[in-house]
């Protein structure tokens, strides 16, 4: 099924897509129209993703991101 690049945008900016990932989960996005993918790679750093892979054929676009490792601080001291 292709979803469209908005409803991918709204997926994981308003629905919180990529927190559903478990630790080493991978979210792959296929169906982007090229232009498109810029939007896509944005709202998923904003999501808290990074893309680990892409593929393009002709003008589409496959993402494959993964959540991003947060560092955490040691406040004890």
């Amino acid at each position: 099924v292709n979803i469209l690049a908005p409803v991918i945008i709204r997926l994981l900016l308003k629905n919180r897509l990529a927190k559903y990932l478990g630790k080493g989960g991978r979210l792959i996005l296929s169906g982007i129209i090229e232009e498109q993918e810029p939007e896509v790679v944005s709202a998923l750093a904003t999501a808290g993703a990074v893309v680990t892979n892409r593929l393009i054929i002709r003008d589409w676009v496959c993402l494959t991101a993964k959540n991003e490792k947060r560092a955490t601080t040691d406040n004890t001291g």
